[in-house]
């Protein structure tokens, strides 16, 4: 059986189903309805829907089909008017029955203390400064020595690709052997590697004299991201639903890798003026630590210092202005709620689905985290928002590195002096005419 594209609205009084499903026969089609379980059956399409709300067959409910949209629109009374069905555009949820597990071969992550989880999917509610505590990178358990192979993706679920795609990693990361470093390591070589990139003359180049002020002035627009397109729709039913278990330390760094992944997103859009490039995989991959170094961060002032470090040492334009533009376009989004964060990784998720072989990095992370955004706490996104905001007033370019402070102050002397020079040789030669 097929699962057809579908849609789910709702008013005041009532929710609105549309699923488009052509060829079918009329009169062979089936609907079912039980409270807030909702069938389709109609050759060759299956479709059930476990909604978020109760509903009934009542004196407003109607099921036509609608020839020209080759679409049945079924239309439900709520059992509670008034009522506001929540995520409805998390289409992925409503497709796993109810009661029933989400799937997963494995844990997505151990348990580790069975008296902190409430049975729900989204354990903890994490207070605004739990955003920025620092935390002591871990120990290397004797275990872990002698095995010598570490874990990445998302929730740390994932290792051994380094053997098996050594050539492919090298591509879209910048680390080939992830299995053998620990995120100590990871960092080291991030920090290492991007000392080495970061150049004062690109930097001086883009600061001084490139022309960015269409890329600076670009308006980041909202609306773009607080609705799903059919072919996001599609993606999101061909998603496997999955049941995510993490402490809070974990959670944290879920969240902090999802700012770090939408920054990467939101400058290639940026430099691009709201469109994507035949180097937007690369841009979006270079910038993120997460999917660069396959990193993890446990506070935001971390994750930020990564973003920028990366945004002046990877890629084209190297700008401090720009980098600061891109963090406040991420603290809109993560603003706006898990609609419009979802709707940036569908955006990366299609990205990489189309260049080999950046499809590793939907595997690794983004496949997996656009089913748990769906399962995501309003109140987290809230509190993570006024955590990225204030941390991005309060960043200062001396705790980036790269000696921006001085740097910035030689660029300016090096200009007023060739201004000067050149006034000098004008006032000269009006002086020798």
């Amino acid at each position: 059986m097929l699962t057809p594209r579908f849609e789910v609205n709702q008013t005041e009084i009532s929710i609105i189903i549309t699923i488009l499903a052509p060829y079918t026969n009329i009169q062979k089609t089936e609907i079912q309805v039980l409270e807030d379980d909702v069938r389709f059956y109609s050759a060759p399409y299956y479709l059930r829907l476990t909604l978020p709300g109760k509903v009934k067959e009542g004196p407003n409910s109607s099921a036509e089909y609608l020839a020209d949209r080759k679409s049945y629109v079924i239309t439900l009374d709520k059992i509670v008017p008034g009522e506001v069905f929540p995520n409805l555009n998390m289409l992925t949820v409503m497709l796993q029955p109810k009661g029933q597990k989400a799937s997963s071969s494995k844990p997505v992550i151990e348990l580790i203390s069975s008296s902190s989880y409430d049975d729900s999917s989204e354990s903890f509610e994490i207070a605004g400064d739990e955003w920025f505590i620092e935390q002591k990178m871990e120990e290397v358990l004797p275990t872990q020595k002698l095995l010598q192979q570490y874990s990445y993706g998302f929730g740390t679920n994932h290792n051994g690709l380094g053997t098996k795609y050594e050539v492919e990693l090298a591509e879209v990361t910048e680390i080939s052997n992830p299995d053998c470093l620990s995120f100590l390591q990871r960092s080291v070589l991030q920090e290492e590697t991007e000392n080495h990139k970061f150049s004062d003359d690109h930097y001086f180049q883009d600061l001084m004299v490139t022309d960015l002020s269409s890329i600076l002035n670009y308006k980041l627009k909202l609306s773009t991201f607080q609705e799903l397109t059919k072919l996001d729709r599609d993606q999101l039913k061909n998603f496997v639903n999955q049941e995510f278990i993490f402490d809070k330390k974990e959670q944290i760094r879920l969240y902090l890798g999802v700012v770090d992944i939408i920054f990467a997103f939101l400058y290639d859009l940026r430099i691009n003026e709201g469109k994507s490039c035949v180097e937007s995989q690369w841009n979006i991959s270079r910038l993120s630590s997460t999917l660069c170094y396959f990193q993890v961060f446990d506070n935001m002032d971390d994750m930020i210092r990564s973003g920028i470090r990366r945004s002046l040492s990877c890629p084209l334009y190297r700008h401090w202005d720009l980098s600061m533009k891109v963090l406040w376009d991420t603290h809109k989004i993560i603003s706006t709620g898990n609609l419009a964060i979802l709707k940036c990784f569908l955006s990366v998720h299609k990205l990489f689905k189309c260049k080999d072989p950046f499809y590793l990095l939907n595997q690794l992370y983004i496949n997996e985290y656009c089913v748990w955004i769906q399962h995501s706490s309003t109140e987290n996104w809230n509190s993570l928002a006024a955590g990225l905001q204030k941390s991005i007033i309060n960043v200062k370019k001396e705790n980036i590195g790269f000696d921006l402070y001085y740097l910035e102050i030689a660029a300016k002397s090096t200009m007023d002096e060739a201004m000067e020079e050149e006034m000098s040789e004008q006032i000269s030669g009006i002086m020798i005419g």
